[in-house]
């Protein structure tokens, strides 16, 4: 997933260099990357650049599910989709969350 991940920011910022978080905003998602914390997540969350790369991130993401990179590229983003819901799916089994666990039945 995270091989995965990697490859569709990297054609992100290919494709779009115009959209990618300024300087404080690639220090906050360092930041976050080093050290895992909830102060940390919190200031990736509140950084209004960090915020528009994920919106503009998320928009690609849905353009990719509609073949703009091909369908291969297509199949993968799927696939991602697919080993998150299960994911979710086992988080919600292990955590006793039975609407969590309705709404991953839902989707499979």
């Amino acid at each position: 997933m995270e091989a995965l991940q990697r490859l569709l920011i990297k054609m992100y910022m290919t494709m779009n260099p115009g959209k990618t978080p300024n300087a404080e905003g690639i220090k906050a998602i360092e930041n976050l990357a080093e050290n895992a914390s909830h102060s940390n997540l919190t200031s990736v969350n509140n950084n209004s650049s960090c915020q528009t790369f994920y919106k503009h991130y998320q928009t690609f993401l849905f353009e990719v599910r509609d073949e703009i990179l091909g369908k291969r590229a297509q199949f993968w983003v799927r696939y991602m989709d697919k080993v998150l819901l299960i994911l979710r799916f086992q988080r919600a089994t292990k955590g006793n969350n039975f609407d969590l666990h309705l709404a991953c039945l839902k989707d499979m």
